[in-house]
């Protein structure tokens, strides 16, 4: 589920106003895309490591990836926060369930 996706207008347009300041510092600080989601289709991108370390979530044995695609800056941020009302409390418990289990396959 994207942000865009949310059905609490509130939440999402509180998640992507975070997102937007967030974007703005790390343009300023012109943070590198992470070597290990980077796409290596040259031998010398291999040799620098692109796309070393990248789980792909599909062949993992619970389908997530304990893995951060952030650039450093951001990594551990939490955009959107949904309320404990309506459809959004769903999403939230599907989240904290995600969470669970991406520390779990980390161990």
């Amino acid at each position: 589920m994207t942000v865009v996706d949310s059905p609490a207008l509130t939440s999402r347009d509180r998640a992507i106003g975070r997102m937007l300041l967030d974007g703005y510092a790390v343009r300023e600080i012109a943070e590198p895309v992470p070597l290990h989601i980077r796409n290596a289709p040259t031998r010398l991108m291999k040799e620098l490591d692109y796309g070393k370390g990248y789980k792909y979530a599909h062949d993992e044995s619970e389908g997530i990836a304990d893995m951060d695609c952030l650039p450093a800056s951001l990594s551990g941020k939490t955009y959107y926060q949904p309320t404990s009302r309506g459809f959004e409390e769903t999403i939230r418990k599907r989240l904290a369930d995600w969470k669970e289990a991406r520390k779990k396959h980390g161990e």
